[in-house]
């Protein structure tokens, strides 16, 4: 266990150094010639390099003679090393995995043609089984995987149109794709499923009070500065007005396997060096807490027939993204712990730090016992089942982060409940606010308070998972 320990702090050391330095081997050819008879004859020996599980880097070490294979592989995040050794028929590997002790740790299954490896590995008791797909590589730091999971982002457009300010916000979650478009303060969404992985996606706007009914929004994913709104006029020539891209946020994967368990951290990347590596440290401070809790726990103790049983998660949800200012939740599971840890967090981006949601407020204004009476009167007005009441009447709802109309106010995750959330709109707070970036972003949207107006600009809510 001092042994994963000590592999956990290595990945962690490499989320603040290049992907490429983590990426080095040192594990030579030489290795795998040794495991084979010195009378071995049209030996060939490769690297391999690709993705275990769909996501965690394994690089190989292969030689086979055609009719027996050898050789290793190394989890690239832990530094990890297995052995194989088994038969070859017609390209068809059959793999008997040993850890560096010897000891039987699973099986590799396959087909392997010289230049790729599709398989699978299986556990010992054949009970699980994950995906293995290898490529040959001249070296193993030429295998650098994309960083940045495109599949997953969210960028902002806008322009003045007609003397209407626009944004349109569009959204690739997984395989859905959806957009807002704002014209002033109002805002008409939609989302469709993606069938395939295509480079432009065609945005049909059917809104009929929009005075873009009918036009399409273009996304070309090859040119990401820009969004084009597009329709025919009675001659069939099109009319296309461009967007500039305002802002971009990519999900970003950091994964991390040993002999135990698997780790997979998905958070944002929104271009801003100082929140970037702030994001990075939060999750090296949950990684931290997780595996000393983990080596104290009656886990170190588990066989190897438990092989890569445990495992854990964190994901961001973004409640709040403008130009200054980043709000949301980092939420955690791990299966050694019960429950899911949430929190809150708010980043100053014009200031490159994290700030205190009272920070935004005049320091007269008493903000927690203003969220103390909206806690206090939820509670009171809620409604729901016996055991719902009971479960909201013992929560603080003290998990406080922003959002483009307020602040939210978010109960702890329960398996059974979910979560419950009190919004506290703006429109009750907007004399007591001090922040002068925060005015400025949400001034578009009309408040009306004490007898004035005060302009603000609602961007749109960012949820890490799209609910329909």
């Amino acid at each position: 266990m001092h042994t994963f320990y000590t592999n956990i702090i290595a990945f962690l050391l490499c989320l603040m150094i290049s992907s490429s330095a983590c990426g080095q081997s040192f594990h030579s050819k030489a290795e795998v010639r040794n495991m084979f008879d010195t009378n071995t004859k049209n030996l060939w020996i490769n690297y391999l390099s690709g993705t275990l599980h769909d996501g965690y880097i394994v690089d190989m070490i292969i030689g086979t003679d055609g009719k027996t294979c050898k050789g290793l592989y190394t989890l690239r995040s832990s530094k990890t090393v297995f052995t194989f050794d088994g038969d070859e028929v017609n390209q068809q590997l059959k793999l008997i995995e040993q850890d560096i002790d010897g000891r039987h740790t699973g099986f590799l299954v396959g087909k392997y043609d010289g230049h790729q490896f599709s398989g699978i590995w299986m556990s010992k008791d054949k009970k699980r089984n994950y995906s293995l797909n290898l490529h040959f590589v001249n070296a193993f730091s030429d295998f650098q995987p994309i960083a940045f999971k495109y599949s997953n982002w969210e960028q902002y457009f806008s322009n003045k149109i007609n003397g209407k300010d626009v944004q349109v916000n569009v959204k690739r979650e997984g395989d859905i794709i959806s957009y807002k478009l704002k014209e002033d303060s109002i805002i008409y969404k939609d989302a469709t499923i993606i069938e395939r992985q295509d480079r432009i996606y065609n945005l049909n706007i059917q809104h009929p009070s929009s005075a873009f009914n009918g036009r399409t929004i273009t996304i070309d994913t090859a040119d990401m500065t820009k969004a084009v709104i597009a329709s025919l006029d009675e001659s069939g020539y099109e009319n296309a007005i461009v967007l500039k891209s305002d802002r971009r946020m990519i999900f970003q994967n950091t994964m991390y396997a040993d002999q135990i368990c698997m780790l997979k951290c998905q958070r944002p990347s929104v271009g801003h060096l100082g929140f970037d590596r702030w994001m990075d440290n939060q999750c090296k401070r949950w990684l931290d807490k997780k595996t000393h809790e983990l080596s104290q726990s009656t886990i170190q103790k588990l066989s190897l027939a438990d092989r890569w049983t445990q495992s854990a998660y964190a994901w961001v949800e973004v409640t709040l993204f403008m130009d200054n200012m980043i709000s949301g939740a980092i939420y955690f599971q791990s299966s050694w712990t019960n429950g899911t840890d949430m929190v809150p967090f708010t980043y100053d981006i014009s200031a490159g730090r994290e700030i205190n949601v009272k920070d935004i407020f005049v320091p007269a204004f008493d903000l927690k016992n203003v969220l103390a009476a909206k806690v206090d009167n939820f509670k009171t007005s809620e409604k729901g089942t016996k055991e719902k009441m009971e479960w909201i009447n013992g929560q603080s709802f003290d998990k406080v982060m922003l959002s483009p109309d307020g602040l939210i106010l978010r109960s702890n995750f329960s398996t059974i409940f979910g979560e419950s959330e009190i919004l506290v709109p703006f429109t009750e707070m907007v004399d007591k606010i001090k922040n002068k970036a925060l005015i400025k972003d949400l001034s578009s949207r009309r408040l009306k308070k004490l007898g004035r107006t005060y302009l603000f600009y609602a961007t749109l809510l960012i949820t890490h998972i799209i609910k329909y």
